[in-house]
């Protein structure tokens, strides 16, 4: 994808996947830049330059709603993902870190008994710092705040109690 320069020089602006439409990805998440009205896309299909102009474009989005309505629901799943990741940057480290916590438990398919989940040897405090970019020694803090709580009933292994978790985060939702 190119767009035009303040100098009126098209340069490249993005590369994009098969699987992306046009770039509207780039539009939206792209915050800090004025609004691109003038953009082209430039693309190689079996060694054929394709090039399509934004009049193109425009046209063909008007005349098969299909393409008007597929740039749409990428608009718009583009935008919901800027809105958790706001919201999500903008959250403390303790709901970042029970947040993390519950994700590792599902995408780990770890065992539940008696709302108890104990995590493997590999995940310490040294991996939840680096999954959360932050560093060990917060990630201690935290995880000593939520021993305290009875969130955490072990650090070696990691062992998490799920009720507690709930009523954490309740109790957070309403501070």
């Amino acid at each position: 994808m190119e767009i035009r320069n303040s100098k009126g020089v098209w340069v490249p602006n993005k590369i994009i996947k098969s699987e992306d439409i046009f770039g509207i990805e780039n539009f939206a998440t792209d915050i800090k830049k004025n609004r691109l009205t003038d953009y082209r896309i430039t693309g190689l299909d079996d060694g054929d330059l394709l090039i399509f102009n934004r009049e193109y474009l425009l046209i063909h989005m008007s005349t098969q709603p299909e393409i008007l309505q597929f740039i749409l629901d990428k608009t718009a799943n583009a935008l919901v993902d800027i809105t958790y990741i706001h919201r999500y940057s903008q959250s403390s480290l303790a709901y970042k870190l029970l947040f993390e916590i519950s994700r590792l438990m599902t995408d780990l398919n770890l065992p539940i008994h008696d709302h108890i989940v104990t995590f493997p040897k590999y995940i310490t405090i040294t991996f939840l710092a680096g999954y959360l970019r932050s560093s060990r020694n917060r990630i201690l803090e935290e995880i000593v705040k939520l021993e305290n709580q009875g969130v955490f009933i072990s650090r070696k292994p990691l062992i998490v109690d799920l009720q507690k978790v709930k009523q954490v985060c309740l109790a957070r939702q309403y501070e």
